[in-house]
């Protein structure tokens, strides 16, 4: 429990400290140790049963399941119940995402560059290892896949090239995966600078990536004119000291709400809750309602050798919105973690 309390600290921004805490502390559950097989893990998500919680285990190749129990965490363990691996297009595995059904997971690979969509085994209800379509990213005309997800309706996969600073989007039939995007957004470098996460808010409105180079998240807009495609002019750019953002990584939007979660991957205000009311236009306020502090004081002072690690990586909510799960790696030491959250 102690060190629990050095990891993690939260508070809630002084301009808006009458407003109801949205993530409660302290964790409801910890994943980490040894027996947790993580490695430097950097994406993450829940299957849409919210039976089980999947990382990409980036620098062991491999992608790890944990049994999860929504409605009693206190029944987890740290043991991942099923690891997928022996793809040989795994390397460096970045991020993952399941298709709205949990028919499909996609898996992006930055290493060898390729996305791969497996299909879920009816019997053991985990994923088969063998890829059923492959997205190889130097035919699509990506330079680096880093991050990828689903949009609501399962008929887009969005995928961040992180090297070719833009964010490509590849149109999905049933089993069907096209090779090249149907639509890039990308923006002058001083906007979007290596795009490091991607995600959908709930009813496919918005389309938000995290530009990690320039501490930002930039927000697009569902073009009404073109179904399924987005405004390549940004509605929102949230940027700025207000936000304290740190080399923005992931992102995640809340599935009942407008909350959006974002993450740094380096300083200490790792990450940042902003909620906008119903009815109110597509933008989000550049002061968070409420930041999360995780990291380790000890190792803190490490961050000069390493600038843009250390912070936070992944991050989800479950399917019924009442946990945020984050992905921490400190670099200071062995620790990395699944660290699990009351949403209230």
């Amino acid at each position: 429990m102690l060190l629990l309390i050095l990891f993690f600290h939260l508070t809630v921004c002084p301009a808006l400290l009458s407003s109801v805490e949205i993530i409660s502390s302290p964790p409801l559950y910890t994943i980490e140790g040894a027996a947790s097989k993580l490695n430097h893990p950097e994406g993450i998500a829940f299957s849409p049963s919210g039976d089980f919680i999947a990382v990409a285990n980036a620098r062991s190749n491999n992608i790890l399941f944990y049994r999860i129990f929504e409605n009693d965490i206190s029944k987890m363990t740290p043991e991942p119940a099923f690891i997928m691996k022996g793809h040989p297009a795994f390397s460096y595995p970045h991020d993952l995402s399941f298709s709205p059904g949990g028919e499909h997971l996609a898996i992006v690979s930055s290493y060898s560059n390729k996305i791969t969509i497996h299909e879920r085994d009816e019997v053991s209800g985990f994923y088969k290892s063998e890829a059923m379509a492959v997205i190889h990213g130097k035919k699509a005309g990506l330079r680096n896949a880093h991050t990828v997800k689903y949009n609501p309706a399962g008929n887009r996969l969005a995928v961040c090239d992180v090297a070719g600073n833009s964010v490509a989007l590849f149109k999905r039939s049933n089993n069907h995966y096209d090779e090249i995007p149907c639509q890039i957004l990308s923006l002058p470098l001083s906007l979007m600078d290596r795009p490091d996460g991607v995600a959908f808010s709930s009813d496919g409105s918005l389309l938000a990536a995290t530009s990690h180079a320039t501490h930002s998240v930039i927000l697009f807009a569902n073009d009404p004119t073109a179904a399924d495609e987005y405004d390549p002019i940004p509605i929102q750019i949230l940027h700025g000291e207000e936000t304290g953002f740190h080399f923005t990584h992931s992102l995640a939007f809340h599935p009942f709400d407008h909350t959006l979660v974002v993450s740094s991957a380096a300083g200490k205000k790792t990450v940042a809750i902003f909620r906008r009311q119903p009815g109110e236009a597509l933008s989000y306020p550049l002061i968070p309602s409420q930041i999360l502090e995780i990291y380790n004081p000890l190792t803190y002072h490490m961050h000069v050798y390493e600038p843009e690690e250390g912070g936070v990586k992944g991050v989800a909510f479950s399917p019924s919105g009442k946990v945020l799960a984050i992905l921490s790696t400190d670099h200071g030491n062995s620790r990395k973690s699944v660290i699990l959250f009351a949403v209230e």
